[in-house]
């Protein structure tokens, strides 16, 4: 059975290691699950205003002022699981990941969920803590995975992984493969 499934690249960087963890995802994605549909949001070119709203998602679900809200709200109601796919920055999550998570509210409600996330360390801290978020709004996060940039040609001035590709010859490769199966 296809699923519509909405892979979220975090990091607002334009050149991270976002992109390089994003292309894993979809192409792991499409390669096991090819009759599905996905579409890409890039959070740091995906237009969300930080004074859009001017009510509580929560007190007024789905009562939005801004199109760009609207649009991403229908965005995230048009697809049946999303792929978050998020940096470690400073233990957490980007703030425009938050901030996209946070002017939703009904629409997150058993919507189901894959955290993947990526650091020099391990990603240790920011799945759990995004998890908790994804959570707490009311979606159900199925899998989670961590992926180590170290080991894949960590650049600390730049923060990119240049040889992230080779991440399909770890065991974050068939982490993620059970990850997106658990979408199914």
């Amino acid at each position: 059975m296809s699923k519509k499934v909405l892979v979220v690249k975090g990091s607002p960087r334009k050149q991270s290691t976002g992109e390089l963890a994003v292309k894993w995802v979809v192409d792991t994605l499409k390669e096991k699950h090819p009759e599905d549909q996905v579409t890409v949001v890039d959070l740091g070119t995906y237009y969300l205003p930080l004074d859009a709203e001017p009510y509580v998602p929560a007190a007024a679900p789905q009562e939005y002022v801004s199109e760009e809200v609207k649009a991403w709200s229908k965005l995230v109601q048009e697809h049946d699981a999303v792929v978050f796919v998020t940096p470690e920055y400073n233990s957490s999550y980007p703030g425009a990941l938050k901030h996209a998570v946070d002017l939703l509210s009904t629409e997150w409600a058993g919507k189901k969920a894959v955290v993947v996330g990526y650091s020099p360390s391990g990603a240790f801290f920011v799945v759990p803590e995004l998890t908790t978020l994804l959570t707490k709004v009311g979606a159900t996060v199925t899998a989670k995975v961590a992926v180590q940039t170290f080991v894949l040609g960590y650049e600390a001035k730049t923060g990119v992984s240049k040889d992230f590709a080779n991440v399909a010859n770890t065991d974050a490769q068939g982490n993620l493969v059970f990850a997106l199966g658990t979408l199914h």
